[in-house]
């Protein structure tokens, strides 16, 4: 499935050397990509030695797959996990084969293109182009690349933040076992849409020694029918004939009155909160008492683009441009 192994790396001109990578930052509200430079330091080497290289916008230091011809750890490990991706998969056990110049650092849970991804454990949150890994709360850290890069319904490669990830997801956060974390893709080197997927034990030493076989803990892992939702003050509920949007925003119209957002989840009466896992705009207009509360135009324009909002509006379906009974900036 990968011509390349290492899921960090995203040059092919790679091997036992120092290697000069240009990779892909954030995209911003306004469409801007902040383009981050690091060198990449390859082969068997602590984390410790290349701390410095990674950017900071990318959260965590992410774990280095070893890339060399030599046995991988021929451990296995059971490690309790959420299955991380949804619905119909095909995989196999394709850990430590010879793929060319270099041993296969994981598995790879082939999917189609789009198929939502989840957290499969709980902890701290690294991700950049592509990829993102999790330091586990219980020291065990996973790493998956090949998320989506494709605009919908295309091969051009030239899909933003918006098609490979959740809305709402930021660098360094807390993420929850069941999450909502992005698409599967093709993106990279890969021939075919899945997740490749790794697992590393506790510790700070080179991954050589920590890298583990996942195939025993995807074989048991809790599979789970949709992403666990994770909304911002889950008792404020909407009214009777409403729902509440939760979302980040993507445009602003001030003569229109409008905020157009990228729904993360959305909520009903009862309180139920369903995760939105297909990119979905919906358009809201605010009132003028409302913009006020909020510190008016120049503050919603100002946050960051996983930055919470929620809308409360009437649940009519055809309904475009929806009018909000309450609009709230959520607290980070």
């Amino acid at each position: 499935m990968e011509k390349v192994n290492n899921a960090i790396r995203d040059c092919p001109n790679s091997g036992n050397r120092t290697c000069g990578c240009n990779v892909g930052g954030w995209k911003t509200v306004n469409g801007l990509v902040r383009s981050i430079t690091c060198v990449l330091v390859i082969g068997a080497i602590s984390l410790a030695a290349c701390k410095d290289a990674w950017h900071p916008e990318w959260g965590p230091t992410p774990p280095v797959a070893p890339y060399s011809l030599n046995n991988l750890p021929a451990g296995r490990v059971t490690q309790p996990i959420i299955f991380p991706v949804l619905g119909e998969t095909r995989w196999q056990d394709g850990y430590n084969e010879v793929r060319g110049k270099f041993r296969h650092t994981g598995i790879d849970i082939k999917a189609p293109k789009m198929t939502p991804i989840v957290a499969p454990f709980s902890g701290k949150l690294g991700m950049k182009k592509m990829s993102f890994w999790i330091y586990g709360d219980s020291g065990w850290t996973m790493l998956g690349t090949h998320l989506n890069d494709d605009n919908i319904g295309t091969q051009d490669g030239r899909g933003d933040h918006d098609v490979m990830f959740a809305p709402d997801l930021h660098p360094g956060q807390h993420v929850v076992a069941g999450q909502f974390i992005g698409y599967v893709g093709e993106s990279g080197d890969a021939t075919a849409p899945h997740l490749h997927f790794e697992m590393y034990a506790p510790g700070d030493g080179p991954t050589m020694a920590r890298i583990r076989n996942p195939f025993d803990s995807l074989k048991a892992a809790h599979v789970i029918q949709a992403p666990i939702a994770c909304i911002p003050s889950p008792k404020r509920k909407p009214r009777n004939g409403e729902k509440r949007f939760v979302g980040c925003v993507r445009k602003v119209d001030i003569y229109a009155g409008t905020v157009t957002m990228l729904l993360s989840a959305s909520q009903i009466p009862n309180g139920k909160a369903t995760v939105s896992t297909v990119p979905q705009y919906r358009k809201v207009k605010i009132t003028q008492a409302q913009l006020r509360s909020v510190g008016g135009w120049s503050a919603i324009r100002a946050l960051a683009p996983y930055r919470r909002i929620s809308a409360y509006v009437p649940d009519i379906a055809d309904q475009v441009v929806r009018p909000t009974r309450q609009f709230v900036i959520e607290a980070q």
